[in-house]
């Protein structure tokens, strides 16, 4: 009974904890301002500036339909590769669903994309994992899915 208690208090003290957003609204805003960059990158074709959005760094993973890429060399190849023009990478637009703390140095944003061609576009869901080190948020994890059902 005893030993239930405490597991029982320690999940509660536990959610406690966890149910508070744990970053500020200025972190909130350096991470935003991240994506603005990206999407800034991406609209000139510059996919070397795009990743600096990015955690440089053989822990970075991106996970997508042909499943995760591991590394921020890797990464960058599988964009590279998957968008080898600017016409190709169309113009890009992210919508920031939900930011949300984790820890103090850990936060993930939920977000839609939407890449624009002259014929057609894509769009589609992510999920992004940041981590904040010397002072700069970096996405370490990126899970990216297509769903052309964006309205």
């Amino acid at each position: 009974m005893t030993k239930t208690l405490i597991i029982s208090l320690f999940f509660l003290f536990q959610n406690l904890i966890y149910t508070q957003d744990t970053i500020s609204l200025i972190d909130k805003d350096q991470i935003r301002s991240v994506l603005k960059k990206q999407e800034t990158d991406w609209n000139k074709g510059d996919i070397d500036s795009f990743m600096k959005g990015y955690l440089n760094s053989n822990d970075l993973v991106f996970n997508g339909s042909k499943g995760p890429f591991y590394g921020f060399k890797s990464v960058k190849e599988r964009y590279k590769n998957t968008y080898p023009t600017k016409n190709e990478m169309g113009k890009l637009k992210f919508e920031i669903l939900k930011i949300s703390g984790i820890t103090k140095y850990v936060a993930y944003l939920v977000g839609k994309y939407i890449l624009i061609y002259p014929e057609n576009k894509d769009s589609g869901f992510f999920t992004l994992t940041f981590v904040k080190l010397n002072n700069e948020w970096l996405i370490l994890s990126d899970h990216t899915s297509k769903s052309n059902n964006y309205k």
